[in-house]
């Protein structure tokens, strides 16, 4: 099953702190480990966040996301969160980095825009410094937050990832 990316957003701190967006639609609607499956299949996903999102997606193969080696970032590693949760840990996040308040108000807001409250979100936990990849270190110093929500229709999935560089 492929993905279809229909919107990214980009939300940078000048501390180095950033929120980003992507916004995909399937054609058809299936479980949500399938969905979850099928976000980090696509091309969009496989990005280190060290270096800045081109308007393509990366070469394949890439094998990276985030501060971890790809093949570690599994389907059945995310767990259910709440929105409550969500919103508590990037809250949470912004306090700790201690956002530039315009940042701050841009993050709430894109967050109770995406966020409904019956949403079925799932979180991926901290891998591991063994999962990492070699240059893994420099994303994520204040921690690297990362949330998939998934529409009330099974077909349109959002990830959203809160970090710095």
């Amino acid at each position: 099953m492929s993905l279809e990316l229909i919107r990214r957003e980009f939300l940078p701190d000048r501390s180095g702190a950033w929120l980003d967006v992507l916004e995909f639609e399937s054609l058809h609607s299936v479980p949500d480990d399938q969905m979850l499956a099928a976000v980090i299949e696509s091309p969009w996903y496989h990005h280190d966040y060290a270096s800045p999102r081109g308007d393509e997606p990366e070469p394949a193969p890439h094998d990276i996301h985030g501060p971890y080696q790809l093949d570690h970032v599994k389907a059945e590693e995310f767990v259910p969160s709440r929105p409550a949760s969500m919103k508590a840990e990037i809250t949470d996040w912004l306090d700790t980095i201690d956002a530039e308040p315009g940042f701050a108000i841009a993050v709430r807001d894109t967050l109770a825009r995406l966020v409904p409250p019956d949403s079925r979100i799932y979180r991926l936990p901290a891998l591991g410094e063994d999962k990492m990849h070699v240059y893994g270190w420099v994303v994520g110093t204040s921690g690297f937050h990362e949330f998939v929500i998934l529409g009330e229709d099974a077909r349109r999935v959002t990830v959203v990832v809160a970090s710095d560089d």
